[in-house]
């Protein structure tokens, strides 16, 4: 599983993604967990229907908190 963390990213999501898509072992998911961005970055997200995005206020974003809470989710292999 990938996670990604994101706050108005969209110079660098649609890049990201298409390095993951590329890569010879493909990731079984990816998360994206946004907290609150004002640009296109939801917008290039939803794009891809196979991208879990779970959206949460600013206030709540915690660098570890916020992982930990995508990491809840995902069905990947630790």
């Amino acid at each position: 599983s990938v996670i990604i963390p994101t706050l108005n990213a969209e110079k660098y999501l649609k890049k990201i993604l298409n390095v993951l898509e590329t890569q010879t072992k493909l990731p079984e998911e990816v998360i994206i967990i946004d907290s609150g961005s004002e640009d296109e970055t939801l917008k290039i997200a939803k794009r891809n229907k196979k991208i879990k995005l779970l959206s949460i206020p600013k206030s709540q974003f915690d660098h570890g908190g916020t992982r930990t809470k995508a990491a809840k989710l995902a069905k990947g292999d630790i």
